[in-house]
């Protein structure tokens, strides 16, 4: 059906121009071997309204391989959004005259139809899926949002899970921060998490970190991305949503505080998929760069958070640092980082002091590197106090200290840091800073090895152990 026979306030009738489009359709599904022009990226055909939603965004099926170039381009030119784009049949027919009882090559690339071809691949807007509950749902302001169709409405009310979805998604699309809309959205991505729709819950749990159109609640975005690390098969989601399930423990938001259970997700989630680990998000120990679905889609996030979350800014920060998900820019992260230490987040300040020392998008000054991780370790940071020692032991910004950078590993290692016990097993096993006890080294090579950090399990070789 051609879209200007969707128009809620002025539908077209049937015209030679809805003819032309249907045409198109027609020859698309032929040449697909009567397959569901509109489906989803696992091949399922789409449901009534999601192809209304498709059809209102202008998108079109893709292409198809071995389709000639020419015909291809007619196709478009006969699906186009405005009619008045639209070839006439005499136009069409001059540009398949070639075609015209050509014969057919004995071994094609493109499969006859299995079936009979409709008319119109877009299958019929009357049909509805049956509601999940008896009633309609209430959703604030929906029968008032423009250009929202009035298919996926009805859908969304009966319960539908996909339908909540995708209204949602309409409307949140491009919304900005604080629009009042996002009370809609929320609602919606509600019910469809309800309904246990995992792509719901994924952004719902954003939702609830941030605020944005439903009350801040730690405890409920981690409820819900926990749902999406379990059950997700989605791989960018589950990744996104089991790195930030080891963030909420790793700080202690909407749980009880355990860092070392939070930094162990955060690094073993680490994959091709998603390769944030904790090496690059939280350690600084390597940069990843990094332009994946899911890294994109990681980084967006963060940043639409950015206004209302501290953490969502400090992780949209620790993208730009690296190129992830986004072009490099070291000097926006750095800007946005120093706000954050200066507001007393120790990772932050971490981060900052990582930047001062490496010159990432500000001159490198150790002086002032040895400043701001001095803060971070003197609030508890493992990660801080790891690289305090080094400081202290390699006299950088400070002069050298070799006790008192063992002191600062032992610390970090403590707390369970493994570059802190990597880095207290080198004090041990050459007697910098502490009493040499190849013993000693060894087991706490042992405990960073058994976290696996590579480097250790080699020191381990080196001694013997």
């Amino acid at each position: 059906m051609a879209p200007e026979m969707l128009d809620d306030d002025d539908p077209s009738d049937t015209t030679m121009k809805t003819d032309v489009y249907a045409f198109a359709i027609t020859v698309y599904e032929v040449l697909n071997d009567a397959k569901p022009v509109w489906a989803t990226a696992s091949g399922q055909a789409m449901k009534p309204f999601q192809i209304l939603v498709q059809l209102l965004q202008h998108k079109r099926p893709k292409r198809i391989g071995d389709i000639p170039d020419n015909v291809w381009a007619l196709i478009e030119r006969c699906w186009a959004h405005d009619p008045a784009d639209r070839p006439s049949f005499p136009d069409i027919l001059d540009v398949l005259q070639p075609y015209n009882r050509a014969p057919v090559p004995q071994s094609s690339s493109i499969a006859a139809p299995s079936r009979a071809i409709s008319d119109t691949a877009v299958p019929d807007v009357n049909s509805r899926s049956q509601p999940s509950r008896s009633g309609e749902l209430w959703f604030d302001g929906i029968d008032s949002v423009v250009r929202l169709p009035g298919l996926l409405v009805a859908h969304a009310k009966q319960g539908d899970p996909e339908a909540c979805l995708d209204a949602a998604k309409f409307i949140s699309d491009g919304l900005l921060a604080r629009h009042s809309d996002w009370k809609l959205a929320a609602q919606l991505f509600k019910a469809a998490a309800d309904r246990g729709n995992l792509e719901a819950c994924f952004s719902l749990a954003w939702l609830h970190l941030t605020g944005e159109g439903i009350h801040q609640d730690d405890r409920s975005a981690l409820w819900y991305w926990q749902e999406v690390s379990t059950k997700s098969g989605d791989q960018a989601i589950k990744s996104i949503a089991t790195h930030m399930v080891g963030w909420m423990h790793y700080l202690g938001r909407g749980t009880i505080r355990d860092e070392q259970k939070g930094i162990s997700i955060i690094r073993y989630n680490e994959s091709k998929a998603f390769p944030l680990g904790e090496h690059d998000g939280l350690a600084t120990y390597r940069l990843t760069s990094d332009d994946s679905l899911a890294s994109r889609k990681f980084f967006g996030l963060c940043q639409s958070g950015s206004g209302q979350d501290w953490l969502c800014k400090h992780l949209m920060a620790v993208c730009l640092v690296q190129g992830f998900g986004t072009p490099k820019d070291q000097r926006r992260a750095f800007g946005l980082l120093e706000e954050l230490a200066g507001r007393g987040h120790s990772d932050s300040q971490f981060w900052v002091g990582e930047c001062c020392f490496w010159g990432r998008g500000v001159p490198w000054n150790y002086s002032r590197a040895f400043e701001w991780l001095s803060k971070s370790a003197d609030q508890g940071n493992s990660y801080g106090q790891w690289m305090l020692g080094r400081f202290y032991a390699s006299g950088w910004g400070v002069d050298e200290d070799k006790p008192k950078g063992a002191g600062w590993f032992r610390r970090s290692a403590e707390r369970g840091n493994r570059y802190g016990q990597y880095e207290l097993g080198h004090c041990y096993n050459r007697g910098s800073g502490v009493a040499q006890s190849i013993d000693t080294a060894a087991f706490w090579f042992r405990k960073s090895a058994d976290q696996g950090f590579d480097a250790a399990a080699n020191s381990l070789k080196d001694i013997g152990k």
